[in-house]
């Protein structure tokens, strides 16, 4: 389904605007994304010599993790990368704050250094397309956003309660999908003796 054609499926349950209607279901799709990390993806940057901060981009939602040259850095605050770097500490760690559209890395990777960040990003607010969840889940949005709309405009929460139980399941089913992965490693088997 596309954008359009989740608008007119709000508009058939709410009398309210196109407009209206796609922030809605924008909203409803940045919650998906959200509570499940659908967004999640993988940046390769290069290091430069003493650059300790690192652009991201500004559709970041938060940063899961940081490799450099195939070594994990371990997640840190602001203070603490801070602290790190006024002790000269030779501890890996990484910092960025949620919405900041930068990743600091201390200590600094050298020149060439190949640095992975897993990020997640914001749903893109293209209006010409459609979700990038899958088709199966589209009509979940809808549901969610004509949940918004009773509860907003109409202030019927009986009726919200029903379409908002549905958005809420549609996320749980997501986040079953994302986290349900083939070959996660070793599995125990029973042997049997001869």
């Amino acid at each position: 389904m596309t954008w359009a054609d989740l608008i007119a499926e709000v508009r058939a349950q709410i009398d309210v605007t196109d407009n209206q209607a796609y922030a809605w279901l924008l909203d409803r799709a940045r919650i998906m994304n959200a509570e499940t990390d659908w967004g999640l993806m993988a940046v390769l940057l290069t290091g430069v010599t003493d650059q300790v901060e690192h652009p991201l981009g500004p559709d970041v939602i938060k940063v899961e993790a940081v490799v450099v040259d195939r070594v994990p850095y371990r997640r840190s605050t602001l203070a603490g990368l801070d602290h790190a770097r006024t002790v000269c500490s030779t501890k890996p760690i990484y910092a960025g704050a949620p919405g900041w559209p930068i990743v600091s890395i201390w200590p600094p990777p050298t020149d060439g250094a190949e640095i992975t960040v897993r990020l997640l990003t914001d749903v893109p607010d293209d209006r010409a397309g459609s979700p990038f969840f899958p088709v199966d889940l589209h009509s979940c949005l809808a549901d969610g956003a004509i949940a918004t709309g009773l509860a907003r405009m109409d202030e019927r929460f009986d009726s919200a309660g029903y379409f908002e139980a549905r958005f809420t399941d549609g996320v749980a089913r997501l986040r079953r999908r994302r986290h349900s992965r083939v070959g996660r490693g070793g599995v125990a088997i029973r042997l049997m003796p001869r």
